[in-house]
């Protein structure tokens, strides 16, 4: 592939851990995939109301709504990558680009 998604401690001081590329993308290659449980319009529009309260309740938001109104909840995706058998080396996209209100984003979801 030429490269590899690596998340090690942020750039941005007191940010947390941040995504970095070891090696060299082209521009436009996908770095990473979202991991997390998949939810359609139609499951979020009837909710019931338990599930709601779940999603509600929890300030570590790692939720992102798609433009196809696909919700993917990477809430319990861990930051390592390498733990346990269903484990994708790439499967972190829910670290990438949480940018500050004067940093634009440097990649985007597609």
């Amino acid at each position: 592939w030429g490269f590899s998604v690596v998340a090690l401690r942020s750039s941005i001081a007191g940010a947390g851990r941040g995504v970095f590329v070891d090696g060299y993308a082209k521009a436009g290659s996908i770095l990473a995939f979202q991991p997390g449980e998949v939810w359609s319009k139609e499951h979020l529009v009837n909710l019931p109301v338990e599930v709601e309260r779940q999603l509600e309740k929890n300030d570590h938001y790692q939720m992102s709504l798609r433009a196809d109104d696909f919700m993917i909840d990477s809430r319990k995706s861990p930051y390592t990558v390498l733990t346990g058998n269903n484990t994708n080396m790439m499967a972190l996209g829910h670290v990438v680009n949480h940018p500050t209100p004067t940093k634009p984003p440097n990649c985007r979801c597609i």
